[in-house]
Parts: C-alpha cells; sequence; structure tokens
C-alpha cells in the first residue's frame, strides 16, 4: 500500500508538471462563452497562468464539425446532429422561458405564440432544438410563419429591447450579459430541456492541459451559482 501511495504521488508531480504548460482548444456555444466560462477560465488561470487559451463560439453544428475535424480538442454546445464520431457527456440542462421587456404572468407556450414573437435562426442550436422539441411535445405548434429572425443571441437582445417583440430562449443563454435588462420567466406548459454537452472526438485522448481544464469545469459548474432553470448533470 505504501508503494502504491507512492507512486500515485509521483503520478500526481508528473501530471502537474506536463499542466504548466500547454494550450487548451475549445469550441462552445454562444451562452456558455457568455455566462459560465469566463468566471471558470479565469479560476483555472490564476493557478495554471501558462496554459493557452484558444476558445471560438460556434452554432451547434460547427462545434461537432471543429470537434470532428481536430480543430478543437473539444466543444460545448448541443447534441446538433448525434455523430457517431463523436462523444457526447451531458454537462447541465436548462429550460426554455420567455424574454420580454416587461414580466410575463403567462408561461403557456400555445398563448405567447399567438403574439408578436422573434427568433434565432435556423441555422442557431437554439432553433432547431426547439423544432425537434416541438415535434416531439408539441406537434400542433409550428414555426413555419416567421416574421422576424436573427443569427446571434445579442441581436435577438436588442430588438427584444426595442420593443419588437417577445423571444422563447432557454436559461442559459438568458443569463448573459446581453439580456441582463430584459425579464426572462420559465415556460411549464409543457416544460421543455435542452441539455449542454461536453463533446469529443470518439477514440482521441486530450492534452494534459484539456483534461485538467474539464475536470476544473466541471467542479466548477457544481460551485457556480446558476440561475432559476439551470440544473448540472450528474
Amino acid at each position: 500500500q505504501l508503494l502504491n501511495d507512492f507512486q500515485t504521488a509521483i503520478d500526481d508531480v508528473s501530471a502537474q508538471a506536463q499542466v504548466k504548460q500547454g494550450e487548451v482548444k475549445l469550441a462552445s456555444s454562444p451562452s456558455m462563452l457568455s455566462s459560465v466560462l469566463p468566471r471558470i477560465v479565469r479560476n483555472f488561470r490564476d493557478t495554471n497562468p501558462n496554459i493557452r487559451f484558444s476558445m471560438r463560439e460556434e452554432s451547434a453544428g460547427n462545434i461537432e464539425k471543429s470537434v470532428m475535424q481536430g480543430d478543437v480538442d473539444f466543444g460545448l454546445g448541443g447534441n446538433h446532429s448525434d455523430q457517431a464520431d463523436l462523444t457526447y457527456s451531458p454537462l447541465l440542462t436548462d429550460q426554455y422561458g420567455i424574454v420580454s421587456m416587461e414580466a410575463e404572468s403567462n408561461s403557456d407556450w400555445s398563448d405567447l405564440l399567438a403574439q408578436k414573437m422573434i427568433w434565432l435562426s435556423s441555422d442557431t442550436g437554439i432553433r432547431s432544438e426547439l423544432e425537434k422539441l416541438f415535434a416531439e411535445h408539441r406537434p400542433s405548434l409550428s414555426l413555419d410563419e416567421i416574421e422576424l429572425e436573427v443569427s446571434s443571441p445579442s441581436a435577438l437582445a436588442a430588438m427584444v429591447s426595442s420593443g419588437l417583440g417577445r423571444s422563447i430562449i432557454p436559461a442559459l443563454a438568458a443569463s448573459t450579459p446581453a439580456f441582463a435588462q430584459l425579464n426572462f420567466t420559465l415556460l411549464d406548459k409543457p416544460k421543455l430541456m435542452r441539455t449542454i454537452y461536453l463533446i469529443k472526438r470518439r477514440g482521441r485522448t486530450l492534452s494534459p492541459a484539456s483534461q485538467r481544464f474539464i475536470k476544473i469545469l466541471r467542479s466548477g459548474l457544481a460551485t457556480t451559482g446558476l440561475m432559476q432553470g439551470i440544473e448540472v448533470c450528474e
């Protein structure tokens, strides 16, 4: 047992030495990059100042593509196309809600969709996820007749702030700085959720720096004060 403990201590020292330098390359959804990652990356760099970071903001499909092509070590986003060459490990779930200029008292999807709505475009992960959820849980609801759509969450926030209408987004997106001055009300009729995954290429061994960061990321999520509607996966 003493020899095993000694070897474990040597391995730990060796692993720490390997992460003193290196690079973490990741692709992330806009909501993860704007809300969760800044604090966790800052805390990581406080103890690992020589680790370089390259962080890409990408749509769900491009996150998967970047991981498959080896452009990044891993991705943080939705399961857009369930690629066989990728692994998807759940990190957190968040509930959909209505974002508007004034507080909402109605939490029923059907009533809200009859009002003036602004949507993210079909190439975004949030929109494609919504379409899947509608098809599974509310086939009577449709996003076919859309009058106004934008391609980024920041543009969506600006449109809602101008009084053009309301929008439906997940809680993690609502927690980003772009939506700080708007009201967010969770929708529970029905309660629909999305999942954010850690996405890796199957069979690929990550660098010691990336492995270390993922460990810190998971522990950081567990201790972060997340807004209502966001839950960390076990």
